[in-house]
């Protein structure tokens, strides 16, 4: 590609326009301006025809008009993540992002020619939101490997703070008041993967002895504690009690779900935590 100052009647390089710069004529007639002549153009068109081959897109020869004919910015979205439009229609497999309020979401094309609403479940997979607080939410099932190269398993934390001696330190107990600390990651039984960057405090001051279980939920991102059985298993257990929780490994992905009354079985996104004992003299600790 030719710098624009190698051409007749241009202007020189400069800072703020590296590559030189096209001259208009001093007044109409003069012709003392940069005439436009075919290596200009076959600079900038082979340029986008590059774009178009290298997503493997023909020219129609039809006129490029920015609304309808957008040939050339559907190529470019379907060779990289750019945000969704609804002019472009995207190939299968593209991702595309938006914002919606102060939350980055991001999304994966499910067909070809696909320019339906991103809210179309069959037309488009949402995979990921960050919010403003970088707390990123998967929206499929993971498979993060470790070092060994197993897969983090799910309802569960797959990392956690440690103290000074090398030790797990997510959970830690001061007075009457738990405290989940921070960073952690944690995935809910469907596959859902959340980052916790904030500590959070709960107060077990009121709960009376006996052994509890304690959760963290991602829809209101604070703690839950119960008294109650959890249950890993396909079929629904017969003998549920209120605020038990049943993790249902018969479908895929798995359903978390909390016993809410004795007719409700609600879905829920309960991640386990830690199992918290409660003494008589008030005195508590977590495992």
């Amino acid at each position: 590609m030719k710098k624009l100052c190698d051409y007749e009647k241009t202007q020189s390089a400069t800072v703020d326009l590296p590559f030189g710069a096209f001259k208009n004529e001093s007044s109409p007639g003069q012709q003392d301006g940069t005439a436009i002549v075919a290596e200009h153009i076959q600079d900038i068109a082979y340029c986008l025809y590059q774009v178009l081959q290298l997503a493997g897109v023909t020219p129609n020869s039809e006129l490029e008009d920015g609304n309808n004919k957008t040939q050339f910015i559907s190529a470019l979205t379907n060779i990289g993540i750019l945000k969704h439009s609804d002019k472009v229609a995207y190939n299968a497999s593209v991702f595309v992002w938006t914002i919606n309020g102060s939350d980055f979401i991001l999304y994966r094309s499910n067909k070809a020619l696909n320019s339906d609403d991103l809210s179309d479940t069959e037309s488009w997979t949402k995979i990921l939101t960050i919010d403003n607080r970088n707390k990123i939410n998967f929206h499929v099932q993971t498979n993060i490997s470790g070092g060994s190269g197993s897969s983090m398993p799910v309802f569960c934390f797959n990392s956690g703070p440690v103290d000074e001696n090398g030790e797990p330190a997510l959970v830690t107990l001061s007075g009457n008041t738990l405290t989940q600390h921070s960073p952690a990651v944690c995935t809910t039984a469907d596959g859902e993967t959340y980052t916790i960057n904030e500590d959070i405090s709960l107060d077990i001051s009121q709960l009376s002895a006996g052994d509890y279980n304690l959760f963290y939920n991602p829809d209101t991102e604070g703690l839950e504690i119960y008294n109650n059985k959890i249950y890993i298993q396909k079929a629904e257990p017969s003998d549920m009690q209120i605020n038990d929780v049943w993790v249902d490994v018969s479908v895929m992905p798995y359903k978390a779900k909390i016993k809410t009354s004795e007719e409700v079985l609600a879905d829920c996104k309960l991640v386990a935590n830690a199992v918290i004992s409660i003494f008589l003299d008030g005195g508590g600790g977590n495992s």
